[in-house]
């Protein structure tokens, strides 16, 4: 960003003397208005050498008033930059995020002062608190941010670009796996006496998202074709006002990916557990296509993120389940549909993955019946006999 090489004028101090003022304008504001330094001369000849050692300093990014905190950049490019091309629930987040995991580290450092090394060392420490994914997530975050700087003249360069997604052994063998067969079919026969046995079964038997369970409406759902539709996902996320002060809003929109815009088929039990649901509820048995399938006890509206999680772990401590995530359930969902024999392309269309890769890399190492499966039919090959 050119910012000129200054000006020297002629003024007198409060004793009558000549002097010389030295302007130069080193930066701007992230609203436009322009950020001058002035220093005052005795000679011309003095005034010269201020102003080169200022244009210097001001070309190298030495001077501070060119060079804001992240908090100061970050904030408003998420806020009047950012926010102009995202949904408003992807701009809240993406300012929950750096508010989170990227402010306490880097927020009150000066935009210059921030190098590879220190993203490299900050994103690894983060993985002691918080999930690849979540890391990935702040990581994505911060070179947005940082390359939003280099457009506006902060930075010449983003120190974040050249760091690569984290990885962690966490993430490929985790001490707290999803629930098994076993584990399953006890959930779903303890779903039947609980109010929140439907979110249980849904997630179960189709391995739906939270969010799609949240969002899912009765005019989603077919009795006569025996389908339900994923049309939606509901969420809820913090939004931040100019104070900073953090207030929860709730939006709807159409599911993360293409692919997760799917039709399942309704078995003939979970027909039956529908069609009880429907008439149970508040407006049952004449329920409206807009009415939630899962709403709340108390309004017969949509449930809220809180009593969502409060269901589960209410329906986990009154059976004395295995405490896992709620989003774990689609995890067991998928790993025992392939452990049954469904075919992986069945289960990866049923998910609303976008890649069959992604069912792979995710499922499939932790099956072990794929494994037998080779193997029994590699014995059967060479030696003409099973195990």
């Amino acid at each position: 960003m050119a910012h000129g090489e200054g000006s020297i004028f002629k003024t007198k101090d409060a004793k009558g003397r000549d002097r010389w003022r030295v302007e130069v304008t080193i930066g701007h504001k992230p609203d436009g208005t322009r950020v001058r330094t002035r220093r005052t001369a005795k000679t011309h000849a003095e005034a010269l050498q201020i102003r080169r050692q200022l244009v210097t300093d001001r070309d190298e990014y030495e001077l501070s008033f060119d060079n804001p905190t992240l908090n100061d950049f970050a904030l408003w490019w998420i806020r009047d930059v950012r926010a102009l091309r995202v949904k408003p629930s992807t701009a809240y987040d993406y300012e929950y995020r750096y508010r989170k995991m990227i402010a306490p580290t880097f927020g009150s450092v000066r935009l210059n002062k921030i190098d590879s090394r220190a993203v490299a060392s900050w994103a690894k420490d983060l993985l002691r608190t918080y999930a690849q994914e979540s890391v990935n997530g702040a990581l994505r975050v911060l070179k947005m941010v940082l390359g939003g700087a280099v457009e506006h003249g902060h930075l010449r360069t983003n120190p974040a670009v050249s760091i690569p997604r984290v990885s962690s052994q966490r993430a490929t063998r985790r001490d707290n796996p999803p629930w098994n067969s076993h584990e399953c079919r006890r959930a779903v026969n303890a779903s039947e006496g609980h109010w929140f046995g439907l979110p249980i079964r849904l997630a179960l038997a189709y391995g739906m998202r939270r969010g799609e369970i949240m969002g899912l409406r009765w005019g989603d759902i077919d009795f006569d074709a025996n389908e339900l539709h994923i049309r939606r996902s509901r969420r809820e996320y913090l939004a931040y006002g100019s104070d900073g002060k953090s207030r929860l809003e709730s939006t709807e929109s159409k599911p993360k990916t293409r692919s997760s815009l799917r039709t399942l088929r309704i078995g003939e039990n979970m027909h039956e557990v529908l069609w009880a649901a429907s008439v149970a509820s508040r407006n049952g048995p004449f329920v409206g296509d807009d009415d939630y399938v899962v709403e709340s006890p108390a309004s017969g509206g949509p449930i809220s993120a809180t009593l969502f999680r409060r269901g589960f772990e209410d329906f986990l401590e009154s059976n004395r389940l295995r405490r896992v995530r709620f989003h774990d359930l689609r995890h067991s969902s998928a790993q025992n549909a392939l452990a049954a024999g469904v075919r992986i392309e069945s289960v990866s269309q049923a998910l609303g993955h976008s890649r069959i890769d992604v069912t792979k890399s995710v499922y499939a190492p932790s099956v072990q019946s794929l494994d037998d499966e080779f193997a029994q039919g590699q014995q059967r090959n060479l030696f003409g006999s099973d195990f």
